[in-house]
């Protein structure tokens, strides 16, 4: 198994954790990540860390093994409807995908593979809502976007 970091912000990176040809789970962390690592799933963040796009890389990708067929649907319908500084509300998410936004909730809840994944990218009608990681890193996420919250 392979352990890589990513700079994201001076505050943040995203450690991913690899076997083989899949992605078993990521993780955002406070502090600066290492530099000069590479490897093909490193490279597919520079889109993302150049703010000319998102990360590249897609479900196939993941190790999805445990994982509900309905929650790959909601997260399938995350990536597809944003990109860096476009958010969706939960209720949006759900009429997307016909679940309710509690179900949507609990999706972004489970995600083990942030920005892959963007669940930062998921907001309540009032505010920022909830985060894994935190609101302060939600935020920061979403201002490295170009987003002003």
């Amino acid at each position: 198994m392979e352990r890589l970091k990513v700079k994201i912000t001076d505050r943040v990176s995203l450690e991913v954790l690899i076997k083989g040809d899949k992605i078993l789970r990521s993780r955002l962390l406070k502090g600066e990540a290492e530099r000069g690592q590479k490897h093909p799933f490193i490279e597919a963040f520079v889109p993302y860390l150049k703010g000319e796009g998102d990360v590249n890389i897609g479900m196939e990708s993941l190790w999805l093994e445990g994982i509900r067929k309905e929650v790959i649907v909601v997260w399938k319908a995350l990536s597809e409807n944003t990109f860096p500084g476009r958010v969706i509300t939960y209720s949006e998410l759900g009429e997307i995908t016909g679940k309710h936004p509690r179900f949507v909730g609990y999706c972004m809840r489970i995600n083990r593979f942030p920005l892959i994944v963007p669940c930062h990218r998921v907001i309540g009608k009032g505010g920022l809502g909830g985060f894994s990681y935190g609101v302060d890193i939600k935020r920061e996420l979403l201002r490295f976007e170009g987003l002003s919250v």
